[in-house]
């Protein structure tokens, strides 16, 4: 994902981010595993943040995270 504004991290700028989730496609939860932010754009460049929030999250109706994780459930073999 890139980011509309640069986020200041201790090693510079991140200009994108790519984050990894886990998903549940029963109980339509999904658990945010990790998010690596990168210098440049579309997830290039050196890495300035990285973090392992592990937090479950319910993604609300008609909101991106839902429609992805629906996207991926939809699509799984």
């Amino acid at each position: 994902m890139d980011l509309l504004e640069p986020i200041k991290g201790s090693l510079g700028n991140a200009n994108s981010n790519i984050s990894k989730f886990k998903v549940n496609c029963v109980e339509e939860k999904q658990t945010w595993l990790n998010s690596t932010h990168y210098s440049q754009s579309m997830g290039k460049g050196r890495i300035v943040i990285e973090n392992s929030p592990n937090k479950i999250e319910y993604p609300k109706l008609n909101t991106v995270g839902h429609t992805t994780m629906k996207f991926a459930c939809d699509n799984t073999n």
